[in-house]
């Protein structure tokens, strides 16, 4: 029985319970609310339990302890509190899936969870677990995906990581998540015995420290490595360019030093490279430009020197490219609009200089444009004009000249526009976000004037029309007499 995304409101009927032939329950997304009747534990064939995304509430369901039969459980996205029963495991034997992630649970995991030993995937995600995992989960031997992050579970001493020896045991785990916990110290080298099966290795939001992870290299089929957001320190080792199967490398907000390894240029199927908030340096590697299906390049807050390599917009599939908060110095790339896919582009705080360049106004698909904070100068190319897709336009702390293009104002989607702190001068457009003051910026720019009042620029002076017409008399005066002498 599927009764899912239909609106449903009220309780759950325990007169449904009278279906003892039902094999299937599901009941996802809708608002129902209370409790799972005790009367459910009278459906002694269930094997499908599945009641998600609702408003359900109170401890974890009694009833449900006497569906030996269950094979699926799900209770994902309530509101269920309180431990879970220490006879979990026990009590359904023949469980293969377990959902109960997104709920308000505490406690910790009972170990008696490790003797459903059909289990092959649990997620307990985002509720409020704490302790250590059980050091028996190794029992679980065909378990393929285990997901326990965003909770408050501790692994600081070596005992504490004796879960990650029993894990070696399941040799059909392919995705393992603890990100956003309470773990600390090193990785223990105990890590490399996992399955080398992985695809999916998720540690990011702890407290983790020491070298990167060596055991990882063990790993030939991992797709999505996320270590970002710990204390990891030392640096990006080459090997980790022979992971072919990366698509997704997550090391940002740690504290790596050195260099971006050129052998992670290998990863031909690599998606997204997050390497920000470390004390990386040296140059960006050109060779980034053999990554084809590169989507986000993301290297802000490091240390890197030189020029913006031209090569990186030259990767077809880059559509956010984030350099900011680093010491590249002389001009962007003149084909940089190689790129007509981007949609992001930053590279505020650095040290650029010379014109912007006029055709970045060919990649039309931008809707991000940072690059405050350089030493840009010369006149805001007109070309902007053609970005329909802008929302976001910073080009504030530059030493920008000229006007501001009276065509920004036809900008459709533009949602904020920073221009502050250069030296442009003139009027000020009067229509389209310019009539918003508090999505425009446009202070200290001494020599602006007019443009909405909101934006409380001076009056632009006028021409008197005096002068206007002693110019005309004395263009008359030439004319006339020259006239008469031919």
């Amino acid at each position: 029985m599927s009764l899912s995304a239909n609106n449903l409101a009220g309780t759950i009927p325990a007169s449904l319970a009278n279906l003892t032939m039902l094999k299937d329950f599901r009941t996802l997304y809708n608002k129902i609310e209370g409790d799972i009747p005790d009367e459910f534990a009278k459906l002694d064939g269930l094997q499908g339990l599945f009641v998600t995304g609702y408003r359900l509430a109170g401890r974890f369901p009694q009833a449900i302890l006497n569906l030996s039969t269950l094979v699926g459980l799900s209770l994902v996205s309530n509101s269920f509190r309180g431990e879970l029963p220490s006879n979990l495991g026990n009590s359904l034997p023949n469980l293969q899936e377990l959902y109960l992630g997104g709920n308000l649970f505490q406690g910790n995991i009972p170990v008696s969870l490790t003797n459903a030993s059909k289990l092959h995937r649990v997620d307990i995600s985002a509720n409020n677990l704490t302790g250590v995992v059980p050091g028996s989960i190794g029992k679980l031997t065909i378990l393929s995906a285990l997901n326990l992050e965003l909770n408050k579970l501790e692994a600081h001493a070596n005992k504490d990581w004796e879960f990650m020896y029993g894990l070696a045991n399941c040799t059909e785990l392919r995705s393992f998540s603890m990100h956003g916990n309470r773990l600390e110290s090193h990785v223990p080298a105990s890590l490399g015995n996992l399955s080398v099966h992985l695809e999916v290795l998720h540690l990011r939001g702890n407290k983790l420290s020491g070298s990167f992870p060596c055991g990882i290299e063990n790993f030939p089929k991992l797709i999505l490595l996320e270590l970002d957001s710990n204390q990891f320190t030392g640096e990006v080792p080459k090997w980790l360019g022979s992971l072919r199967n990366l698509q997704e490398i997550w090391l940002g907000d740690n504290i790596f030093t050195g260099f971006i390894p050129v052998s992670l240029s290998n990863l031909s199927r690599l998606g997204i490279l997050n390497l920000h908030s470390n004390k990386l340096g040296g140059h960006i590697p050109p060779s980034l430009a053999n990554l084809p299906m590169l989507h986000v390049l993301s290297i802000h807050r490091n240390s890197f020197i030189g020029k913006v390599p031209m090569e990186i917009f030259r990767i077809p599939t880059v559509f956010e490219i984030d350099l900011s908060f680093n010491n590249l110095d002389e001009e962007l790339p003149s084909n940089i609009d190689n790129a007509k896919q981007l949609t992001y582009l930053h590279v505020s705080s650095n040290k650029l200089s010379g014109d912007i360049p006029h055709i970045l106004g060919n990649c039309r698909s931008l809707e991000r444009v940072e690059l405050d904070m350089n030493s840009f100068s010369e006149n805001i190319p007109t070309s902007f004009s053609d970005l329909q897709s802008l929302k976001v336009l910073n080009l504030s702390y530059n030493g920008l000249t000229g006007s501001i293009p009276a065509s920004f104002g036809d900008l459709q989607l533009l949602q904020q526009i920073d221009l502050s702190f250069n030296h442009l001068e003139g009027e000020a457009p009067a229509k389209g976000i310019f009539r918003n003051a508090t999505a425009v910026w446009v202070h200290e720019n001494q020599g602006l004037c007019g443009g909405a009042p909101e934006l409380h620029l001076r009056t632009c002076p006028s021409v008197p029309l005096d002068s206007d017409k002693k110019k005309q008399s004395i263009v008359l005066k030439l004319v006339i007499p020259a006239a008469v002498l031919l």
